[in-house]
């Protein structure tokens, strides 16, 4: 018996007309957070629009968060 395959589930977007930043942003968050743990989720037949938008959303937050310079005020 080898290695067992890693856990996988699909999300088919095939119908879904359209979607909010919040939504897409949480599917990438849930993407992100099985890959760290060894699993996949595929997202599936997005339309043109859905698939732009998680393409976005997945590179900014793929992009790590600007961190405040020493003289920045953070209450400002």
């Amino acid at each position: 018996d080898g290695p067992s395959p890693a856990p996988h589930a699909t999300v088919d977007l095939s119908k879904v007309a359209g979607a909010d930043g919040g939504v897409l942003a949480l599917l990438i968050q849930l993407r992100t957070a099985a890959e760290r743990r060894g699993a996949r989720l595929e997202l599936v037949g997005a339309n043109e629009g859905v698939s732009a938008l998680l393409d976005l959303y997945a590179a900014r937050m793929a992009r790590p968060a600007p961190q405040p310079s020493a003289g920045d005020d953070p209450r400002a």
